[in-house]
């Protein structure tokens, strides 16, 4: 999912806002990284890693901000860390630009 928002925020608040959403029943973390580039942006962002109803699971929360605009990525991997979609995931952050 890629939101980009007309409204300045902090980069470290939008991923804690995005971070809370998966605070769910069945869904247990257990590492949680930080990282401060996705693609050709510098922010924030942290990958957590665990398991969704004893299956593996994964999220990237990214966020980006500059003057009055805000870019928030997440990534579901459903089946982990090397999941299929992963390719597909790489290539979007590899060529994504933001023209605002």
């Amino acid at each position: 999912m890629i939101q980009v928002r007309d409204i300045g925020m902090s980069c470290r608040d939008a991923v804690a806002e995005m971070e809370r959403r998966f605070d769910l029943p069945g869904v247990t973390f257990a590492s949680r990284d930080e990282f401060l580039q996705w693609g050709a942006f510098n922010g924030y962002g942290v990958v957590l890693t665990g398991t969704k109803l004893t299956e593996p699971f994964q999220v990237r929360v990214f966020a980006y901000g500059v003057n009055q605009a805000s870019l928030i990525v997440v990534e579901y991997r459903f089946d982990g860390p090397n999941g299929y979609n992963v390719p597909g995931y790489r290539l979007i952050e590899e060529s994504f630009v933001l023209n605002y």
